[in-house]
């Protein structure tokens, strides 16, 4: 009598991934890597509680929330277009040229982000004072366009920049907003009735001290991860 038998499981030919299959499995790839790229800016590899730079600002000059919210606006509009112009034409410039190119560059784009931020937020480069057009030497700026634009793909660069400008603003903002609540009561000038009354949270000590706890914070976050990651 005549069977039919299965072929064997091991004559079996493994199934061939095709263009659209492995067209996919890269763009997941490529996704998930962004998106932890822009994690670590946020958090992992904050560049002021992490990295500990871009610290003037936040110390010296975010003593309220509007402070910080527009210290925030001009990093971003200064830092996304230098990084993407040096993802483009940053690796045929010499290292040792890099940052001087990276502050006339930025210099030049602080005219077009004062404005904006003046027209969205009226006053407040008056208010912020030298530490306005100082945002233009900001280290986290020269730091992302010199070491990590101008070797990488430019969407990469945005979305790192956009990481580390979040990380930063979100940095600034809280520690802006906790200062101003201390000291005057407020919070965007409007009173929260608590009666504020600590008249050192404008001192750059207290900006330390402030920036200290959250940076705790943001390494206990980092070891938490790492564990984790550990023990998978």
């Amino acid at each position: 009598m005549n069977q039919t038998l299965p072929r064997p499981k091991s004559e079996e030919k493994p199934a061939v991934p095709n263009d659209k299959q492995q067209r996919a499995a890269k763009a997941r790839e490529a996704v998930t890597a962004l998106r932890e790229l822009f994690v670590n800016g946020v958090l992992y590899k904050n560049p002021v509680l992490i990295g500990a730079i871009g610290l003037c600002p936040v110390v010296a000059a975010g003593t309220s929330l509007k402070n910080g919210a527009a210290l925030s606006l001009l990093l971003t509009l200064l830092l996304l277009p230098t990084c993407l112009l040096f993802s483009l034409v940053g690796d045929k410039v010499p290292m040792w040229l890099r940052p001087p190119v990276i502050l006339v560059l930025s210099a030049a784009l602080y005219v077009p982000a004062g404005m904006f931020t003046q027209h969205v937020m009226p006053g407040t480069l008056s208010a912020l004072g030298i530490y306005a057009p100082l945002m233009t030497a900001n280290a986290i700026i020269a730091s992302r366009a010199k070491n990590f634009s101008a070797r990488h793909i430019y969407y990469a660069a945005i979305v790192d920049g956009a990481g580390c400008a979040l990380g930063f603003s979100l940095v600034i903002c809280l520690s802006s907003a906790l200062r101003e609540a201390l000291c005057e009561g407020s919070l965007w000038g409007i009173s929260l009735g608590i009666g504020g009354g600590i008249p050192g949270m404008r001192y750059v000590f207290a900006g330390f001290l402030v920036l200290g706890f959250l940076s705790a914070a943001a390494r206990a976050a980092v070891r938490r991860r790492d564990k984790r990651r550990g023990d998978g």
